[in-house]
């Protein structure tokens, strides 16, 4: 079971995928697969960050300070409006220097240019968060609850999809390029469904 991932799978689906697609000038079947690939990528490593108790107290402050949730009740209006800047911010913060590492990776897995994919993972950022913090509010989650539900969010990927997680978090190692293999990518999109329950 999956709160975030599930939440957003059914909310991630044909009007935002088409906004996200109108967006970038890809494909909607491309733009699902970013979709299903960065959903989780992203919970990971806010799931890494929160191991840390400072990271975790962060995240929970901004989480009640910046997100309220509210751009769940219309996220292709978000997409369609999506200033990338707060977006890449919070990537920043989530990724550090593994933002571009990230999106060259995602694009070779699906066939497309890494400055799509880091526009996308900008408009997923805040949409992740207010998620999160959607969560956080209806359950009431202290510090600590916040960072279980990380946890759990990582290990619900890893168990739904092994082989795409394993290569997801490759990208998140500070020792890894981006750099998959092709014969990975030629299994492309194929990898990345499940992981998102839609």
């Amino acid at each position: 079971m999956s709160a975030i991932m599930d939440l957003l799978g059914k909310e991630m689906t044909g009007e935002a995928i088409k906004e996200i697609s109108a967006q970038t000038g890809i494909e909607e079947e491309q733009a699902a697969a970013v979709v299903n690939g960065a959903v989780p990528l992203l919970l990971k490593a806010l799931a890494r960050n929160t191991d840390d108790p400072q990271g975790a107290e962060a995240l929970a402050e901004a989480l009640k300070q910046d997100h309220d949730g509210s751009i769940l009740d219309d996220i292709p209006g978000f997409v369609n409006q999506a200033n990338t800047a707060p977006g890449q911010a919070i990537l920043k913060h989530v990724l550090g220097d593994r933002i571009m590492t990230v999106a060259r990776g995602l694009a070779k897995l699906i066939g497309i240019e890494s400055e799509t994919v880091d526009r996308i993972l900008a408009i997923l950022a805040p949409i992740v968060l207010a998620a999160l913090a959607r969560q956080q509010q209806s359950e009431g989650l202290d510090v600590g609850a916040l960072a279980g539900l990380l946890g759990q969010e990582k290990k619900t990927a890893e168990s739904r999809a092994p082989e795409a997680m394993d290569i997801l978090s490759s990208l998140l190692d500070g020792d890894g390029d981006g750099d998959i293999s092709d014969d990975v990518a030629e299994m492309g999109t194929k990898l990345l469904t499940g992981l998102l329950s839609r």
